[in-house]
């Protein structure tokens, strides 16, 4: 996967089980490639926030949570 903040910003913690790491999407010519087996937490959202997703894989929703 990659995200970028198309407009606005938020946080983003990527875990591989072992080490966290931290971002902070706030321009949209940056983004932050997330490797398979790697789990995503999303946070801080601003009000006119749009975050674009690419995905090479089909990802089921049973894995979301509100």
């Amino acid at each position: 996967q990659f995200i970028i903040s198309i407009q606005g910003s938020f946080n983003l913690k990527i875990d591989n089980g072992k080490k966290k790491t931290n971002f902070i999407l706030d321009k949209n010519n940056k983004g932050v490639y997330i490797p398979l087996y790697h789990w995503i937490e999303m946070s801080n959202f601003s009000d006119n926030c749009i975050i674009m997703v690419i995905c090479s894989l089909y990802i089921s929703n049973s894995f979301s949570n509100d």
